[in-house]
């Protein structure tokens, strides 16, 4: 093996250019595996955050959307049924109306454990003036809202219940949803606050709201199978593939393609490698005659070109490392959104790269192996006369 490897680096090294070019060649397949790769997946994940990111995963609620009056205890259960959950919330909403001076607009009131609501929705980052409620009657609403009724923090309005009560609440703050007709529609408050306004129990919900790690987010359908039967056949656990099939079709078509697309990548290096190492076999084949008539065996003549592809895709795995992680930083810094963010996180999963780099330096080793097959076949006599 010793005395390969010094043969094979002593032919590489003796060819400076050629050398040099092939491992370029293989470095730059390398590195549109690695920047495709890491694009797609940054894609995907940046398209499940913004999507589902600050929504809830797996709702559990009544089958016919009654009240629940036992929520802590329904929370208790589903938040242990599976370890993939790691945040479980309860929820009450109620209809409305807001009104102001002589405007009335319908409402849905949304109330939460803040403190647990923040997890699933980060109502902080989505406040644009104000603050969260505090205290008994004091609710946030979305900017839409705001504009039509003409409100801003700190006024007072009055909220007309479902059993005609009238009550005086202060809008601490106003939030910006990123939909239409959430911003139009959604106040935010307390689960103390609408329990009180109508006369609800302490313990009255009408869902309790989950997420999964971001790892599970596609074991959802499992998890809710699992909650199905811990909670009993009254209640009902949609999840957010249910209600976003579309997303999930199109996400899978994304990985589709980036495993397409790799495979090709993959496969144009091991032909590209077991061509060129091919016509180094015939260019070396005075000097493989010359070793074997010197007693260098079969073996180590066909170890020689083994080695070869395995210094290429080392080298070329190194190049493709390179360009591929440059192309993709520079991809974030100057493909930008409208509003001047990156189109992407431009986080790099290592797993993927240094997977990436060792199907590569694999595949430049197996292309090998044509070659190497064909060395056996020198008979050294013929060789010399060449």
């Amino acid at each position: 093996m010793k005395l390969s490897f010094k043969i094979a680096y002593r032919f590489l090294k003796n060819n400076k250019g050629q050398t040099l070019l092939i491992a370029l060649a293989i470095g730059l397949g390398i590195s549109i595996q690695i920047f495709l790769g890491l694009l797609i997946q940054n894609l995907q994940n940046d398209l499940v955050k913004n999507t589902i990111g600050g929504t809830s995963h797996i709702t559990i609620k009544s089958e016919d959307n009654t009240l629940i009056e036992n929520g802590s205890e329904l929370k208790k259960n589903v938040a242990e049924t599976d370890s993939r959950i790691v945040t479980a919330i309860e929820t009450l909403d109620q209809p409305g109306l807001i009104s102001k001076d002589d405007k009335s607009i319908a409402v849905i009131l949304r109330g939460f454990n803040l403190n647990e609501g923040e997890k699933i929705y980060k109502f902080n980052d989505k406040l644009i003036s104000g603050n969260l409620p505090s205290n008994v009657n004091e609710i946030i609403i979305g900017k839409l809202l705001a504009q039509q009724l003409e409100i801003e923090s700190g006024d007072e309005v009055n909220l007309l219940t479902s059993k005609k009560d009238v009550i005086n609440v202060k809008v601490t703050g106003i939030i910006d949803l990123k939909v239409e007709a959430l911003n139009k529609s959604y106040v935010v408050t307390d689960l103390n606050t609408i329990r009180s306004i109508y006369g609800l129990g302490n313990d009255t919900i009408t869902s309790v709201e989950t997420q999964v790690g971001n790892s599970n987010i596609f074991d959802v359908e499992e998890i809710s199978n699992k909650i199905e039967a811990t909670v009993g056949e009254k209640y009902i656990t949609p999840n957010w593939i249910e209600v976003n099939e579309s997303l999930l079709t199109g996400l899978k078509g994304q990985s589709a393609s980036s495993y397409t697309i790799q495979v090709f990548v993959v496969l144009s290096v091991i032909v590209a490698i077991a061509s060129i190492l091919a016509i180094t076999v015939m260019q070396k084949t005075k000097q493989i005659g010359i070793l074997k008539a010197m007693g260098i065996t079969d073996r180590q003549a066909s170890r020689i070109f083994i080695i070869q592809g395995g210094l290429l895709g080392i080298i070329g795995a190194i190049f493709g490392l390179v360009i591929g992680i440059g192309l993709f930083k520079t991809f974030t810094v100057f493909v930008k959104n409208s509003d001047g963010s990156s189109l992407i996180s431009g986080s790099i999963n290592i797993n993927f790269v240094i997977l990436s780099l060792v199907i590569a330096i694999v595949a430049c080793i197996i292309s090998s192996i044509i070659p190497a097959r064909k060395s056996l076949k020198l008979n050294p006599v013929e060789a010399i006369k060449l």
